[in-house]
């Protein structure tokens, strides 16, 4: 070996000492970082504790906006909502729709990884090893971060969808043993503890899954949160058969009605839970009068009792039972013991309370999975999508018929599907907004695509014709703009946004169509069966700095309030922070038009979302 070729060698082995000195030094830091978080999270008494792991996001550097696909809108003047589509990352579509929806979504319904462990079935973006891993780490079973992972992932979108909820909103999500008590957990965290509203466990598998090793998991669960004390379930229908078994005695006059014990039954029964709730209730055997008080002599004392001979109590104060005692009643049981009784009516119970086991056939998971064959024409189009059933319902207790949907882990679609079903078959005008990951196309030829034949019509395989549904459907891309992000944006990045924003201000305005676009100006109008999403009928936007195109400008929207005299315009103007009164008195009728300046506010949005 020459001196020259040591030299080489050793300067070789040097620089590769150097660089594992150097990836030492960086585990050490995150050695440090991890103990760091411990000792940070240690000094909580009670609550969930994992390690925040930093994730990548390939545009992180750039600020989100919404694109149409124009191509793939399907129109129809037909007096029904639009829904809209966003291909792209959940996180980065959040951050766009908490400009455009913060505050205005009624139901959110996700389906997230489950965790599983298996194959392809959650990938992380690890920031820390992104690059050599630009698709995300595989989160297998034995790794040790496999739930600090997936925590990491979940609590930065939840604390998006929490923004997004409406005062009334509530948030189903879809989830399984493996991380069903950290999500309870993580969502008493993030939604607060109070606001838990239940836990579904959904028969979803009625055969049981016989590759389990040890038993046959027949069940998924579906934990629920509202965002405030003003969110209501409604309950489901109940059906005829169900009415006549259930109000199977009639009062005096012929009226149906269910008979309901007084006495407080089950967890929290006995006299010493409630001691206020145990009293006498005096009943007069002639006159068969009720009164808290004794009347006459021959009144007879009733008071509650175990099935123990232990003393119970009643299910209503004595107040209640002096207003309301035109429906209450006393009957002997076998062995001539007195007892009170509820009248419940027909009228007072024509829908009941959501169970919490949900055996319906309809939420069986096969169905989920025929159902798409059916529509897509297509065996292999998606694995384990969500039964039509299991989201008609999850609908059918937590919306209106005007309210807002959002499932931004949307897979096959299947919230959306059961949105159109359901206003279909109330006559709705319940909006859905889905987002998709654009891995493997599923945004566009399974979500997107099923959703489409399902409002246009489609002919399943064996020849049967699908009547179409009533509705309207936009697909979006999320793209970016600038070179830096909300906090760090500069004035060519202002500019940037701008230029490319309108998309997002007609979503937010829930004013879809476009009516005109150029380069300058952009112009978008309530399609017909949208309500607008504030009380704006137009978006009109100018996207320019500068105000050669501002007369043609005045013009269109000039037009437009000649044909609509009396519809409101939301107006938006480049502006450096001026005063957009100014602008007034280049229109002729600025009374019916609302001055908004941008890009400052999606900017104060974008900052402030980014710190959650």
């Amino acid at each position: 070996m020459t001196q020259n070729e040591h030299t080489e060698q050793l300067q070789a082995l040097q620089a590769k000492v150097a660089e594992l000195e150097r990836a030492l030094l960086d585990m050490r830091k995150e050695r440090d970082r991890y103990q760091d978080e411990l000792v940070r999270t240690s000094k909580d008494r009670y609550g969930l504790r994992w390690i925040d792991v930093p994730e990548a996001f390939e545009n992180a550097d750039r600020m989100p906006v919404l694109a149409e696909r124009e191509d793939l809108a399907l129109v129809r003047d037909d007096g029904a909502p639009t829904h809209i589509i966003i291909e792209g990352d959940n996180y980065d579509a959040l951050t766009c729709l908490n400009y455009t929806h913060k505050g205005k979504i009624d139901l959110i319904y996700i389906d997230p990884p489950y965790n599983t462990g298996k194959e392809n079935e959650f990938v992380y973006k690890d920031k820390r090893v992104f690059d050599k891993f630009p698709n995300g780490v595989e989160v297998k079973a034995d790794s040790p971060l496999r739930h600090s992972y997936w925590l990491s992932f979940m609590h930065k979108r939840l604390l998006k969808a929490k923004e997004l909820l409406s005062d009334k909103g509530v948030i189903f999500i879809s989830i399984d043993d493996n991380e069903q008590a950290n999500l309870k957990l993580l969502c008493d965290q993030v939604f607060g503890e109070r606001n838990f509203v239940g836990c579904i466990t959904v028969k979803g598998n009625p055969r049981g899954r016989q590759s389990s090793r040890y038993l046959a998991q027949m069940h998924d669960f579906l934990l629920i949160y509202r965002k405030s004390d003003n969110a209501e379930l409604s309950g489901f229908s109940v059906s005829e058969d169900d009415l006549k078994k259930r109000f199977n005695k009639k009062d005096e006059n012929g009226t149906p009605y269910e008979e309901w014990e007084l006495r407080k039954r089950g967890a929290g029964a006995r006299r010493i839970d409630s001691p206020n709730l145990w009293y006498p209730i005096y009943y007069n055997p002639e006159t068969q009068s009720i009164s808290t008080d004794r009347q006459t002599e021959k009144d007879v004392a009733i008071t509650p009792k175990l099935s123990t001979g232990e003393d119970g109590r009643w299910r209503w104060s004595k107040d209640k039972v002096n207003r309301e005692k035109q429906s209450l009643y006393v009957r002997a049981n076998r062995e001539g013991v007195l007892n009170v009784f509820e009248r419940k009516y027909i009228e007072d119970k024509d829908q009941q309370l959501a169970p919490t086991i949900w055996d319906f056939a309809d939420v069986n998971t096969e169905l989920g999975t025929k159902l798409i064959k059916t529509v897509l024409q297509d065996n292999d189009a998606f694995s384990f999508p969500k039964p039509l059933g299991l989201l008609s319902r999850v609908i059918q207790i937590a919306t209106s018929p005007s309210s807002t949907i959002l499932d931004f882990f949307a897979g096959s679609g299947t919230t959306m599907h059961a949105t159109i079903a359901l206003n279909a078959q109330d006559n709705g005008h319940r909006q859905c907004i889905l987002v998709q990951l654009p891995e493997s196309d599923i945004a566009r030829n399974v979500t997107y695509e099923r959703n489409r034949r399902v409002l246009s019509g489609y002919t399943t395989p064996k020849g049967q014709h699908i009547p179409a549904q009533r509705g309207s459907l936009r697909y979006y891309q999320t793209s970016f703009v600038g070179e830096h992000s909300a906090p760090q944006a500069t004035d060519e990045d202002k500019q940037a946004l701008t230029s490319q924003a309108s998309h997002l201000l007609a979503i937010s305005e829930n004013t879809l169509d476009p009516i005109a676009l150029t380069p300058q100006y952009q112009i978008y109008g309530l399609h017909e069966g949208d309500k607008p999403a504030t009380n704006h009928h137009f978006t009109a936007v100018y996207t320019r700095q500068d105000f050669d195109a501002f007369g043609d400008f005045v013009e269109a929207v000039e037009r437009l309030q000649q044909q609509h005299p009396y519809y409101r315009i939301a107006m938006y103007i480049f502006s450096w922070g001026s005063d957009l009164t100014m602008y007034e008195y280049e229109f002729n009728n600025p009374r019916t038009i609302t001055f908004k300046d941008i890009p400052r506010p999606i900017i104060d949005i974008y900052e402030r979302i980014n710190r959650l």
